[in-house]
Parts: C-alpha cells; sequence; structure tokens
C-alpha cells in the first residue's frame, strides 16, 4: 500500500512539470505568432515570398507545436515553417527563431544576415539576458513568458513594430 502511495505521488509531482512545459512551448507559439502579426516588413521583402516563413535554427522541442502554425496566415501569407542548421540559408526567412545558445561569431553572423534580409530574430532563453543581436527576445520572469524588444535591431533590420507590441514589451532597448 505504501508502495502505491509513493507511487501516485511521485506521478502527480511529474504532471504538473510536464503540464508547464508543454504550455509554454504552446504559448511559444502564439507569442511568435502575434509578433510575427505585429510586425512590418519592408514591401521588397513582403512581395518576394509566396508563403510568410518562419524559420527555426536548427531542430528544437517547438517543432511539433510550430506545426500548427502552418493553418495560420500572416500578412496575408501563409506560414511556412523552415528548420535549418545553416545560417547561410536564411535569407529567405522573415523570422529566425533561436531556441539555444549561439556563439557571439555567429550572433554576429546572424545579426548581419538579419540586416541585410530583413530577418526578425526572436531568441528564447531561460531568462532574461541583455544582447545586442536580439530583434526580440523570450524569456521566462516569475512563471510567465515576457519579451523584450531591441528597437535598435529591428530599426536596423528596416522593419517596424506597431505600438501596441512595443508597448507589451518588459524593456524596449533603443
Amino acid at each position: 500500500m505504501m508502495r502505491w502511495v509513493l507511487w501516485a505521488y511521485l506521478i502527480s509531482m511529474m504532471t504538473p512539470v510536464s503540464a508547464k512545459e508543454v504550455a509554454i512551448e504552446k504559448l511559444t507559439a502564439v507569442y511568435l505568432y502575434q509578433l510575427s502579426r505585429l510586425t512590418t516588413w519592408p514591401e521588397s521583402k513582403h512581395n518576394q515570398a509566396d508563403y510568410f516563413n518562419l524559420c527555426v535554427l536548427s531542430d528544437n522541442p517547438l517543432s511539433k507545436v510550430l506545426e500548427t502554425l502552418k493553418t495560420k496566415t500572416i500578412h496575408g501569407k501563409k506560414v511556412s515553417i523552415k528548420y535549418t542548421a545553416n545560417i547561410d540559408t536564411i535569407s529567405h526567412c522573415h523570422v529566425l527563431f533561436l531556441d539555444n545558445k549561439v556563439d557571439n561569431i555567429t550572433y554576429a553572423e546572424i545579426a548581419y544576415l538579419s540586416y541585410q534580409h530583413h530577418i526578425l530574430i526572436i531568441n528564447k532563453q531561460t531568462h532574461y539576458i541583455k544582447n545586442q543581436w536580439d530583434s526580440i527576445q523570450l524569456f521566462e520572469e516569475q512563471q510567465q513568458l515576457r519579451f523584450s524588444v531591441n528597437y535598435f535591431a529591428v530599426k536596423r533590420a528596416s522593419l517596424q513594430m506597431s505600438s501596441r507590441l512595443l508597448a507589451l514589451a518588459v524593456e524596449v532597448i533603443e
């Protein structure tokens, strides 16, 4: 009997963690969609693609959740999810999502390409880290998903953001 009680206790302790991870993944997908909707790209970038390309640098745990975005449209274009391990292939991306640590050399290269090809970089970290490369940084704070905006990086990539989006950010870096 004691063994069953112990198993029940352990299972109940594991469930909220798993549910929380799934909830954060779903919430991250919602943020990616909404942040993209509230950002505007130059006409040249918008007109060159048949799809709205949301790119993910390498495979990550969100891949299944992100697939649900394929049924959505952003700025009148059907969402396409692209996975890549090579930054040389990101020029067609509207959004580049990073869900892992990237070394500074790669960050500099990604930033340069984002400025050149009008790419919104969204990076998810476990906690807030001020950096110069990301356009938007997602992070967990007080068990909630929050975001900051590096408006300098956004402007440098020739993107525009809704004032509603900027008002919701924890911090806007200029």
